[in-house]
């Protein structure tokens, strides 16, 4: 079942990867704010699909087994924890 938080989040992985393509294109001075921020597109493109993979696993969690419904979750929450770290760090 396709929703509107569905295209929400199709859009917003296509926005981010226009946007990393056009990042990682040029030429960075090699400091910490750039490593930071190249890891923080990273981990957004990951935590995109991985919500991607959550709310079709939640459509239908009647029908996928349950050993790939709680390693999407649960590898949803550490991306929860790979993002807040890498924003303190």
């Amino acid at each position: 079942m396709i929703t509107n938080m569905t295209f929400l989040l199709i859009f917003s992985i296509l926005y981010i990867f226009i946007m990393a393509l056009i990042y990682f294109s040029k030429t960075r001075v090699n400091n910490t704010e750039n490593r930071a921020y190249t890891f923080l597109i990273i981990i957004n493109i990951i935590g995109l699909i991985l919500q991607l993979c959550c709310d079709f696993v939640s459509a239908k969690y009647d029908v996928v087994p349950i050993f790939i419904s709680s390693f999407c979750f649960k590898a949803f929450l550490v991306y929860f924890i790979a993002w807040a770290n890498t924003m303190l760090d």
